[in-house]
């Protein structure tokens, strides 16, 4: 009452685009029915009144107003975007701002799309939102974004549209190297790129010299730069080459491949930690790099300036070289020299070796002679390499003989006079030097009384052109079949009938020593075939009782008398020379 038809209605109207809530819509619809009922003609039914009063006739109104169109309201959209450009396999960002009447409309649902990609958005109280395009959904080149407001009566629809350019990504590439065992190079590529990863190849070059393409492999392509390259520093470039070049843009990176010789560490070893002066040992030579390579080289051992031993290492740097220790007794600090090659360096490194002294042997020589004769006792001192010296002490029967320096020769003599029938002892006492160590001897001399010989005259006949040397206890001539005892040259008994070794069983000529006596021997080998009076003088041979028509399987057959006089007067050292050739 006492309001206009159309100040009701604009009123309503303007509550209507003041309300924030989602309602808008019925409470339109309630303020268009609250204007009908109120403001329109007098003669219509209130809310309420019955159908038939809704019926009954009116009176004519007095006057006459024309009815009042209110206009719908116009929204506005507005897609903006604050970069017109991303790089492929960036999300875009729009923002939303929707109003009516200069008005924020909120709650208002937007659809945004791009290609088949669409998502909804709800704009706030502010009549704004934000919509994010995914990377996955933009296409290469220019991308229209439509965004579209379906309307909300009274409000009608509206659309917006802005566009966004995907620019190729941007590539970073880095560029490693290693060094490998064989002596080559590997370059390795590492691409930095959008999530995905850029398909593509990357071309290398060495010296401005490029290589074949490399497929990019999960971000990464490798290459192996072989070892010709020469010493110094290699200038390597990669160049990443898009497959399509739309997405991605190419990249370029460089390193430098120093060529150095390889690093070299070596060292040596004996086999023993202590060698014996003058032993044979060996030296073990290991050269190892952090790198590998073929490590074949020269290499040696040095004291001093001198040079021990020299040789070549395997292409596994290792080497085995045997040595003559000739150092003097104590700690020897020696060097070991890895030459190297064109591409691996040289090493080399010292060690100490500990030489010890060695032991000394010691032969005596006794003059053979006949009862109350003079005589001389020879000492040797025999080691190696060089000659030992230092005093020597010899006594003869508990009495010293002599005392001194050996020679040159490692020898020392002391004579000895009128010799009795007999056993004497020799004793040699040696008190080493620096490299020899002390050592002791004995001996007997066995003065034996003159035989009774019973072939006097063949022996005076076989002395006149004698051909067993003088040193000789025991003679055998296998080309005469013969066989005698001697002292000093002098025959002594025999010479004696014998036989020697058959066919495929030859007796062994030689220079040899008395070694075993055994009066009663049994062969070991022959059915315990019996042996009287078995005097030993190499291996299984010996002199003893056998028969003289029956040869033998390399031992000498003496007659049973004969077999004992050589028992009885052969002792332990006495030498025995075999010579000539057995006649049958």
């Amino acid at each position: 009452p006492g309001m206009s038809r159309v100040g009701v209605c604009n009123g309503g109207f303007h509550m209507f685009a003041s309300a924030k809530k989602r309602s808008v819509r019925l409470m339109a619809t309630a303020l268009v029915l609250i204007c009908l009922a109120a403001c329109g003609p007098a003669d219509q039914p209130q809310a309420g009144a019955t159908a038939s009063a809704a019926k009954a006739p009116t009176a004519a109104p007095t006057s006459t107003e024309a009815p009042v169109t209110v206009p719908a309201p116009t929204a506005k959209l507005l897609l903006t975007t604050s970069e017109s450009s991303v790089e492929f396999g960036s999300p875009a960002t729009f923002a939303v701002e929707l109003t009516a009447g200069n008005k924020p409309i909120s709650d208002a649902v937007v659809q945004v799309w791009v290609g088949s990609a669409t998502q909804q958005v709800t704009t706030d109280a502010a009549g704004k939102a934000s919509a994010s395009i995914e990377a996955a959904d933009l296409r290469d080149g220019t991308n229209t974004v439509t965004a579209e407001f379906a309307g909300d009566d009274p409000i009608e629809s509206t659309s917006a549209t802005a566009t966004v350019t995907v620019t190729p990504a941007q590539v970073q590439l880095a560029l490693a190297s290693t060094a490998n065992p064989a002596g080559s190079t590997t370059v390795s590529a590492t691409l930095t790129t959008k999530p995905g990863g850029a398909a593509g190849t990357v071309i290398f070059d060495v010296d401005g010299a490029a290589m074949d393409p490399v497929a990019v492999v999960d971000n990464a392509a490798t290459v192996e730069i072989t070892a010709t390259l020469g010493l110094g520093d290699h200038l390597v470039t990669g160049t990443f080459v898009p497959e399509n070049s739309a997405q991605y843009a190419g990249g370029v990176a460089s390193t430098t491949v120093s060529v150095t010789k390889i690093a070299t560490t070596v060292v040596a070893t004996a086999a023993k930690e202590s060698v014996r002066y003058g032993d044979q040992s060996t030296f073990s030579i290991t050269v190892q790099s952090a790198v590998g390579g073929d490590l074949t080289s020269a290499v040696s051992i040095s004291d001093g300036s001198t040079v021990i031993v020299e040789g070549t290492t395997d292409a596994a740097g290792l080497a085995s070289l045997p040595f003559l220790n000739r150092a003097d007794p104590g700690q020897q600090t020696y060097t070991v020299n890895f030459v190297g090659s064109e591409a691996v360096g040289a090493s080399s490194s010292q060690f100490v070796l500990n030489t010890a002294q060695t032991n000394v042997d010691i032969s005596i020589t006794k003059p053979s002679i006949s009862p109350n004769s003079d005589g001389t006792i020879v000492v040797s001192l025999i080691g190696t390499p060089d000659k030992p010296t230092g005093l020597v002490t010899i006594t003869f029967d508990g009495t010293e003989i002599a005392s001194g320096p050996v020679d040159a020769e490692g020898v020392i003599s002391a004579p000895v006079t009128a010799v009795p029938v007999g056993s004497h002892d020799i004793a040699v006492a040696y008190a080493g030097d620096a490299r020899f160590e002390a050592n002791t001897a004995t001996s007997t001399l066995s003065i034996k009384p003159p035989l009774d010989n019973p072939n006097a005259d063949g022996a005076a006949a076989i002395e006149a052109t004698n051909p067993c040397p003088v040193t000789a206890a025991a003679c055998v001539d296998l080309t005469n079949e013969l066989a005698w005892l001697q002292s000093g040259g002098k025959i002594t008994y025999g010479p004696v009938s014998m036989t020697s070794g058959r066919a495929g069983h030859r007796t062994v000529v030689g220079n040899f020593n008395v070694y075993w006596l055994d009066k009663h021997h049994k062969s070991s080998i022959f059915n315990d075939a019996p042996m009287p009076n078995s005097v030993f003088f190499v291996g299984g041979i010996a002199f003893h009782a056998g028969s003289l028509s029956v040869q033998s399987h390399g031992c000498i057959h003496l007659s049973n008398a004969a077999s004992e006089v050589f028992f009885d007067n052969l002792v332990l050292g006495d030498e025995v020379v075999v010579f000539g050739t057995e006649p049958y």
